[in-house]
């Protein structure tokens, strides 16, 4: 396992990242870069242990989720991320084992996932394309490379071209874990391809932005001053990818496999850090009210309660649902009940500038008196929020 020294060291590999129009030299120590990669590092730190194999364990079990869960919340950013990357692989994986023509995508998947814990990289998933004319699909876009994909076909791998955007953490992490963006059709074989890219691949380039102060008055801006994490928009320029780290090159069939795949695992961060973030929170404004009436104060801290109490329902729901409905197939949880398609949990944020709102998706059948969107409930959770909290984009 690295130390987070170790890691600031790694990625000094010759990466391209770019702010503001300018190529940046040493990205662990740019003023709008360092606090972030200070944080992956403390990440590593946290997690380290000279003893053990890797950071994390594959749940085979409730309870071993529920650990998980726990670890989760305490986790930062990029190693979160990784995760979700590493898992969602596993799934999908999973879910295409079960015809023998996907064998060696699968056992590809297998060697890369052991390949990054033996190594301790962090990775992060690329799957936003830039989509161009929402009407239309992939090949039919002015710019066919707006939505990323297979420019060459060799012997020994592919050739891609295109952009993935809103990476979060894109420029701190090892590798890429690319895939598409939705389903596939016929004649759109092309940009079903997933993969795997180290950040510091030929052709590869990271335009980077990021919600980091501009100012050095910490009292102005507590939170975000000391926690932020740039966000990436990817560039493949003719990026040759080796056989090996091909996992999906043209099967439509899978074409959406990864992307909900990596729903599932997402979500269930998503979940532990909102958690956390909503006790917090509470304990805020409680602060902030200490001075007004013992009626604004009751009002507002029971109206926070009731909203992380839905946070903490959902995530107990959805670990029911593993017990239940979750299988184990050779040596690791494959995840395919942990979310059943009508309760699946689903965050975004609504407003423009700094405030910030989310709502949650909550199944139609446990919710009965809240507006309808298609077979969900929208619940407002967590009212505006600034932008001091790390809202993850994919």
């Amino acid at each position: 396992m690295l130390t987070g020294t170790q890691y600031l060291q790694s990625v000094n590999d010759g990466r391209k990242l770019y702010y503001c129009g300018e190529f940046v030299e040493d990205a662990v120590n740019h003023p709008m870069l360092a606090a972030a990669f200070r944080n992956a590092a403390d990440g590593y730190d946290k997690v380290y242990d000279a003893e053990a194999p890797h950071w994390f364990r594959m749940p085979h079990s409730v309870e071993e989720l529920r650990t998980l869960l726990h670890d989760i919340a305490g986790w930062d950013d990029l190693t979160s991320v990784t995760l979700s990357g590493m898992m969602a692989l596993v799934t999908a994986g999973a879910r295409m084992s079960t015809k023998p023509e996907y064998a060696h995508y699968v056992e590809r998947i297998q060697k890369y996932q052991q390949y990054c814990l033996e190594n301790d990289l962090r990775c992060v998933e690329a799957i936003t394309d830039a989509k161009g004319d929402r009407r239309l699909p992939p090949s039919k876009q002015d710019d066919p490379d707006l939505y990323l994909r297979i420019v060459e076909r060799r012997s020994d791998g592919v050739v891609i071209n295109g952009a993935k955007l809103h990476i979060t953490a894109a420029a701190m992490a090892h590798e890429l874990i690319v895939m598409p963006t939705k389903a596939m059709k016929l004649g759109e074989e092309d940009w079903a391809i997933a993969c795997a890219v180290p950040l510091n691949a030929p052709g590869v380039t990271v335009v980077n932005t990021t919600y980091a102060p501009r100012g050095t008055d910490d009292d102005y801006w507590p939170v975000s001053s000391h926690h932020n994490s740039p966000e990436g928009f990817i560039l493949f320029d003719n990026v040759f990818v080796p056989n090996d780290r091909v996992f999906l090159a043209g099967e439509i069939e899978h074409s959406a496999t990864f992307a909900h795949s990596l729903g599932l695992w997402e979500r269930l961060g998503g979940t532990a850090h909102m958690v956390s973030f909503a006790d917090t929170l509470r304990k805020l404004v409680a602060h902030v009210f200490c001075q007004k009436s013992r009626s604004v104060k009751r009002k507002t801290q029971g109206d926070l309660i009731g909203r992380n109490f839905v946070f903490r329902f959902q995530t107990a729901h959805h670990l029911i649902n593993a017990g239940r409905e979750s299988r184990v197939e050779g040596d690791c949880q494959l995840g395919h009940g942990l979310f059943p398609q009508r309760s699946r949990p689903v965050f975004w944020t609504g407003l423009p500038g700094h405030w910030r709102t989310s709502y949650f998706l909550w199944p139609a059948h446990l919710c009965k008196s809240q507006p309808l969107v298609g077979s969900c409930h929208i619940l407002p959770v967590a009212a505006f929020l600034s932008s001091n909290h790390n809202w993850r984009w994919r």
